[in-house]
């Protein structure tokens, strides 16, 4: 029976071999990627798609401070435990959402 101190010695050789294994398949792929992107023409764009950096639209309005928030995310501490409602930017009082469609009615149960 192995013990303990050959089973770690063995699993550290094995890990060795896995990555040294995966760098090489790492390689002939990125290769093959390489010649198909010369091969179709595609564009860093078509591969990369650049993030989004649309801003979104504040939803609601601090009027004490002039502070905003977009409705996203933790609520700051000037509407947190508030009702939302007497915040909202006039804009937005309506039940349009920021991308300017309109809210669905809320479900009864």
């Amino acid at each position: 029976m192995k013990s303990y101190q050959e089973y770690q010695k063995s699993t550290a050789s094995l890990r060795q071999e896995l990555d040294k294994i995966r760098r090489e398949h790492a390689e002939r792929v990125l290769q093959e990627l390489r010649e198909c992107i010369i091969e179709f023409g595609f564009r860093p764009e078509q591969l990369m798609p650049p993030p989004c950096t649309a801003r979104r639209r504040a939803k609601y309005y601090n009027p004490a401070s002039g502070a905003t928030w977009t409705g996203r995310g933790r609520p700051p501490d000037w509407i947190r435990d508030k009702d939302f409602s007497l915040y909202l930017l006039p804009a937005n009082a309506d039940g349009a959402t920021v991308s300017g469609a309109v809210a669905p009615e809320p479900l009864g149960r």
